[in-house]
């Protein structure tokens, strides 16, 4: 009868002692740390000054998140300040919703992990990702076992890598909403008691964190915005002025019964036939099609309709042999001297096409020369 009296003792202590090790927040997390419950306390403050230090994809979404913290804190049903009443609690079933009577959220999670997951759709908008980050080692892999980490990789992690409203987890204990860092501690809002939950607001030492990490299993934070607080971003490094580049100009000149043409210092024959410019009604008359060439355009020959098109940076000049008129898209452009036809070469007059495109001619009367100079205009 003793022997069966001892067994059923010995069953009722395992049973004890396998119900203490039961898992929920208050059996396995502790943390040394203060709640906060004044609005007046300086502490707010050391938060949305963290936040500003903190770096986000824009400024729009900073305001957007300092707003999102200043609710969680004072404005919603589970106000932190407030230590608001949480109604979904770490047992019987799972929430697919959380809502504070202004903004409800999609879940599919309980207790603290539920409120984590609220608070950084939050801040963030429904929809995160659920992405993980873990701290990393030396190597840049990640630590998946809180064993293998040390107080100042948890410090700088949480330094450089948590924004506000990011979903903390230590595994099989505990889900914290990151809010800020100082030089001293880290503040963060979580769910607290599962008989009767609320939310609070705590700040803990680095120390203290650390210890409470490790009882957990891992550690890492979920729903990122995956942005270093401290480095360089790429649009905050002024990339040097890249210097205005220099017009390209275009110098040509050619002489009355000369067969040569000057490009920018260099002479060529203006055609294959000797061809040289000449002087009709007191104007200039060459082969147009060197010239335009040298200016970066092309000339096309229409022998049906005795018709020669310049051709520059998307523009089209018409000029008819014998017509004293030009013409583009817009319409006709009168000239003083008409195309001509001489020794099978059509000679066109020399100043009111190239002024069309945007050159300067300048006529020499003593050198009988004309200086002809075209400024590329740059893109913009």
């Amino acid at each position: 009868m003793k022997k069966f009296l001892k067994k059923i003792a010995g069953g009722l202590l395992c049973l004890a002692i396998m119900a203490g090790l039961s898992p929920s927040a208050d059996a396995y997390y502790y943390c040394k740390q203060t709640i906060i419950a004044d609005p007046q306390s300086p502490h707010i403050e050391k938060i949305m000054e963290d936040i500003d230090r903190q770096r986000f994809e824009s400024e729009e979404q900073r305001e957007q998140v300092k707003e999102a913290v200043s609710y969680l804190l004072f404005d919603s049903g589970f106000s932190a300040i407030n230590q608001g009443a949480f109604p979904y609690y770490n047992y019987n079933s799972y929430a697919e919703k959380v809502s504070d009577g202004n903004y409800t959220f999609t879940v599919w999670a309980a207790g603290c992990y539920a409120y984590a997951k609220w608070a950084s759709q939050l801040c963030y908008g429904d929809g995160m990702s659920g992405t993980k980050l873990y701290i990393k080692n030396e190597n840049g892999g990640d630590i998946k076992s809180v064993w293998n980490l040390t107080p100042e990789g948890v410090k700088d992690f949480l330094r450089n890598n948590c924004q506000a409203g990011e979903h903390m987890r230590i595994d099989y204990v505990h889900s914290l909403c990151f809010l800020a860092c100082s030089d001293e501690g880290v503040y963060f809002a979580d769910y607290a008691g599962d008989a009767k939950p609320y939310i609070r607001l705590c700040f803990a030492s680095y120390d203290a964190f650390f210890n409470a990490i490790r009882t957990g299993s891992s550690f890492w934070l979920s729903d990122v915005v995956s942005i270093e607080n401290e480095g360089e971003l790429e649009e905050d490094v002024m990339p040097e002025p890249e210097p205005e580049p220099e017009p390209e100009i275009t110098k040509i000149s050619l002489c009355i019964n000369d067969p040569l043409i000057t490009v920018n210092g260099e002479t060529y024959p203006i055609d294959a036939l000797g061809t040289t410019p000449l002087i009709r009604n007191d104007r200039t008359l060459l082969p147009i099609r060197a010239v335009v060439e040298a200016l970066g355009g092309y000339v096309e020959w229409d022998h049906a309709t005795r018709t020669v098109s310049l051709h520059k940076d998307g523009k089209i000049l018409y000029l008819r042999i014998d017509q004293n008129y030009m013409w583009d898209g817009e319409g006709n452009i009168p000239i003083d001297t008409a195309p001509t036809i001489i020794g099978d070469r059509t000679m066109v007059p020399l100043r009111a096409p190239l002024e069309y495109f945007g050159a300067t001619v300048h006529w020499d009367h003593e050198a009988r020369m004309a200086t002809i100079t075209y400024i590329q205009q740059l893109e913009k």
